[in-house]
């Protein structure tokens, strides 16, 4: 924040987030800045973005929360959107809101950003809206693009897990890779590599996104932020 009408990067002031590195300089009027290494924020409430200048691109991840548990079944997990988004499409700031965790027998809450939701996670036994998560009778929903290992596993890479009334297992789509996982009633939760784990009974789902256990609440969701020279 420069003195007085003093401007750094034709801007009154703006914010540097975490990581972010630059080299300033100053032309006896006002100051400019080269980016040398970039920012990466991580939203876990809703909160304001103020966008840093400097940036070509914006790119991240976004968790819905997971879903609590319903019906004798564990909650869905929240998918997670990948976003690579020209700079030019945020404005100076905006609000990103971050999905709440569902309570049991309740949906979990969207992230959304711009015009970019993640859809919410539906409770136990149920698919939810914007079609994310796993529905008890008919599967995978959207983004349901699968890694089949060379023996039986297979997990949804995007997509949140699937709530069961059982335990969790390679082939009952309880995993996931980067969405959250599916809650169980019982025995193994669903597991995740990026996202969050899925609770087991009364537990709660891990943030982010993990669906809850049988009768637990699901996990808040998640936006992680970073730029691209």
């Amino acid at each position: 924040d420069p003195n007085g009408s003093e401007l750094i990067d034709g801007l009154t002031s703006y914010i540097m987030y975490p990581g972010e590195t630059r080299l300033v300089t100053c032309d006896g009027t006002g100051f400019y800045s080269i980016v040398l290494t970039s920012f990466y924020r991580t939203f876990t409430s809703t909160d304001t973005f103020v966008k840093p200048p400097g940036y070509n691109r914006l790119q991240g991840l976004a968790w819905g929360a997971g879903g609590g548990g319903n019906a004798s079944y564990g909650g869905n997990g929240g998918c997670c959107v990948p976003f690579d988004l020209p700079s030019s499409e945020f404005s100076a700031s905006q609000t990103f809101t971050i999905g709440a965790g569902g309570a049991a027998g309740a949906d979990g809450g969207a992230t959304t950003w711009l015009t970019y939701t993640t859809g919410s996670a539906g409770k136990g036994n149920t698919g939810g809206t914007g079609a994310y998560g796993r529905n008890v009778s008919t599967g995978p929903f959207e983004p349901n693009r699968l890694a089949i290992a060379t023996s039986t596993p297979i997990y949804a890479d995007y997509g949140g897990g699937r709530g069961v009334n059982t335990a969790g297992s390679l082939t009952n789509f309880t995993h996931s890779i980067f969405g959250g996982a599916g809650g169980v009633a019982s025995g193994t939760a669903g597991s995740s590599i990026f996202g969050g784990a899925g609770g087991v009974g009364a537990d709660a789902g891990t943030a982010p996104g993990g669906g809850g256990g049988s009768t637990g609440a699901g996990a808040r969701g998640e936006l992680r932020i970073w730029g691209v020279l």
